[in-house]
């Protein structure tokens, strides 16, 4: 099939001065002249047979006809760079992963040593997100995130550590106030995280108890300040076994009532396109989540 495209310099240059509006911007992105945007603008414009800019030439905005333009030519150059990059890292075995901040600090990164010894050709570029990811438009070879646990493995969610949730406290707070049934957490501060808001309700109702309304309530925007406030004796925070069991284990922070497995389980994402750096790794992730004790009892 024979595409019918104007030249891909001139698409470039109405992108780059539409994205920016403004001529001197898109120029300075492109490493050209002025003058050279705005020829490849013009001859776009007369492929065309209509205007994609109007108005004097130091204030141009751009038409209706540019403004459908515009969006389109934005997401298939995104599409084509994304593309592009992947191969180029599958050619150098470079691996870009996202991964949720709290899980790449606690869990991830204490374990990469391993991974490294085994692959060390492999070039494993880490990115901390916990927003919902889109490989169409990201420069990712695979995610990391904390899902609704799935039933099964399939092609593009592989699940590999399960989660456990029980409310944390240090040990020195435990001390002044024990802590036997759940209704006597109503006289800490409940610490809560913006990315787990029903955490607490959740926890009560794996418990089957009702739930407590405490002292007081205080929100931090990541899991792991929530952990480390715990940990310096600010209330009791709701801690997943994975990310605390060091913290357990040395007795910065104790569990009063354990760990219970919740609904949800980090897994790794894959888009459809495939980096055989990412099959390694996603592997490797199942290999260390079944390596990981479960919580006592």
């Amino acid at each position: 099939m024979r595409r019918n495209l104007p030249p891909l310099n001139a698409l470039k240059a109405f992108e780059a001065a539409g994205r920016h509006e403004q001529i001197s911007a898109a120029a300075d992105e492109l490493a050209v002249t002025h003058g050279a945007v705005s020829r490849q603008v013009r001859q776009l414009e007369e492929i065309l047979g209509v205007a994609l800019f109007e108005g004097p030439r130091n204030q141009q905005r751009l038409t209706a006809a540019g403004r459908r333009l515009l969006p389109v030519l934005t997401s298939a150059l995104d599409l084509v760079e994304s593309g592009v990059r992947s191969v180029s890292q599958t050619a150098r075995g470079e691996l870009v992963v996202s991964c949720f901040g709290t899980l790449m600090m606690r869990w991830l990164i204490p374990r990469l040593y391993r991974f490294k010894a085994r692959y060390p050709d492999i070039d494993l570029r880490l990115q901390a997100s916990d927003v919902p990811v889109d490989f169409a438009r990201e420069n990712l070879d695979l995610a990391i995130r904390s899902v609704k646990q799935p039933h099964a493995r399939s092609d593009e969610v592989i699940p590999f550590l399960p989660e456990h949730a029980g409310p944390v406290l240090s040990a020195k707070l435990m001390a002044e106030r024990p802590v036997r049934t759940p209704s006597d957490l109503a006289a800490f501060t409940f610490l809560h995280t913006q990315t787990r808001r029903h955490a607490w309700a959740e926890w009560f109702d794996l418990e089957g108890v009702d739930a407590v309304t405490p002292a007081s309530e205080s929100e931090f925007e990541h899991l792991y300040f929530m952990i480390e406030a715990a940990m310096s004796g600010l209330g009791v925070g709701m801690g997943l076994w994975s990310l605390v069991a060091d913290d357990i284990a040395a007795e910065r922070l104790v569990a009063p009532f354990g760990f219970k497995a919740n609904s949800r389980a980090y897994v790794a994402l894959r888009p459809r396109r495939r980096n055989p750096s990412a099959d390694v790794f996603v592997e490797w992730l199942v290999e260390e989540g079944a390596k990981t004790p479960p919580p006592p009892g």
